[in-house]
């Protein structure tokens, strides 16, 4: 055991304290873990009573009990990088990116039999740039869509089963602008026309 000076009150204290008994400040870095029913369903490092570092997280309940759930880095107790996030059966769910506890960069999911549900960017936690969403059989394209700041801004498109193109539409700060095709499911154009701001 050695001395050390506790980094809030600055009096000495052993290194193996899990706080300094003068003012209560947690221990500079401490492992973590809960369990439920014997079973380890959180667990990390703590540094000055804040999680850091990589984190893990597991399902609580059931047959699954124990199996990882999502795991990914915190800073000073903010999510940081990248976060990935797991179904019961194991497949993947979700990568996420974080920066400065929210969502910041690419973002990916995933339907339950391992299919590509969508794939787009966060920055500063809102939606931006284009986006994809996909059907869970066959993967097929459902939407591409545009995005700034949470909002539809830009070309849009949806998609038949079949993978032919459904209708083109505009958007400006989430609101219809500009021209818009729909299509019937041979390809041929069933309606087009223009949108302005007094629609």
């Amino acid at each position: 055991m050695a001395l050390i000076k506790c980094y809030e009150c600055s009096r000495e204290i052993s290194d193996k304290a899990p706080a300094c008994p003068h003012c209560g400040a947690p221990a500079e870095e401490i492992p973590h873990e809960v369990s439920v029913n014997g079973v380890i369903v959180e667990k990390g490092h703590t540094k000055k009573g804040k999680k850091e570092g990589l984190w893990e997280f597991s399902y609580r309940d059931g047959y699954v009990a124990g199996a990882l759930r999502s795991k990914g880095l915190y800073n000073k107790d903010e999510k940081c990088g990248q976060w990935e996030s797991y179904y019961k059966h194991g497949g993947p769910e979700e990568t996420e990116n974080y920066k400065s506890g929210k969502l910041h960069g690419s973002y990916e999911s995933y339907h339950d039999n391992g299919v590509r549900q969508a794939r787009g960017t966060y920055e500063d936690g809102k939606l931006q740039g284009t986006w994809e969403r996909y059907r869970k059989k066959y993967g097929g394209l459902v939407s591409r869509e545009t995005y700034r700041d949470d909002d539809l801004h830009g070309p849009c498109e949806h998609y038949y089963e079949t993978g032919l193109l459904k209708s083109t539409i505009h958007y400006q700060d989430g609101v219809k602008q500009g021209r818009y095709k729909e299509y019937n499911e041979k390809g041929e154009i069933r309606t087009k026309g223009t949108f302005r701001e007094d629609d």
